[in-house]
């Protein structure tokens, strides 16, 4: 999917890949918009989190679509059948909610306005964003011993002696991807081979 962090009103970030829907939104796009997320609800802002679920379909593309899937279902046929050819099957509560829609409606009640409602959540679906998960399930954490303190050459404090810095114990953070891990995996290393070079 494609998405945009917008924080009170106004969008933030843009990301494109994978979304996961669970009791609370994960994925590897929802993980790379979360520093900017979780600041922003620290600071009080209003913060959605707006959902392009068919980023392949421009909104023209998308309506033609729905209505060939209207017209290839009986007319007493649900909104719900309907919504199965769009959309992951836990998804359609939300959708249909979201559309002021029922599941059980009939396709016969629809008319040009339901069909154009319909386009517009799925290219356009907003969801508040509300909290964060607690500290103990974080994936990577910002904030740590500034890099300014530390001697990128052998990863040692800068202000105590003896005293050697690796992976989130420093302040450096970056997207999803390994990133973090060849943070923590390099940093140690140098840290690592340095003090064993040194004598007790």
């Amino acid at each position: 999917v494609a998405a945009k962090l917008v924080v009170d009103g106004e969008t933030t970030q843009q990301e494109f890949g994978e979304l996961e829907f669970t009791p609370f939104l994960s994925g590897p796009i929802v993980l790379r918009m979360s520093r900017r997320a979780v600041d922003a609800l620290i600071e009080e802002c209003r913060v959605e989190l707006e959902i392009d679920l068919k980023p392949a379909l421009d909104r023209s593309k998308l309506a033609d679509r729905i209505a060939r899937e209207i017209g290839s279902l009986e007319p007493q046929a649900e909104i719900r059948q309907l919504l199965r050819r769009l959309l992951p099957p836990q998804l359609i509560p939300l959708a249909a909610a979201t559309c002021r829609l029922s599941p059980s409606q009939l396709l016969a009640s629809l008319d040009k306005r339901d069909g154009e409602r319909i386009a517009s959540v799925l290219k356009s679906l907003r969801i508040p964003v509300s909290d964060y998960r607690p500290f103990s399930e974080a994936i990577v954490t910002a904030g740590g011993v500034s890099t300014e303190e530390v001697d990128p050459e052998t990863m040692q404090s800068r202000l105590v002696g003896g005293l050697y810095l690796a992976g989130e114990l420093l302040d450096i953070d970056a997207d999803t991807g390994g990133y973090n891990l060849q943070i923590a995996y390099s940093t140690g290393h140098l840290a690592g081979e340095l003090l064993a070079s040194q004598p007790i």
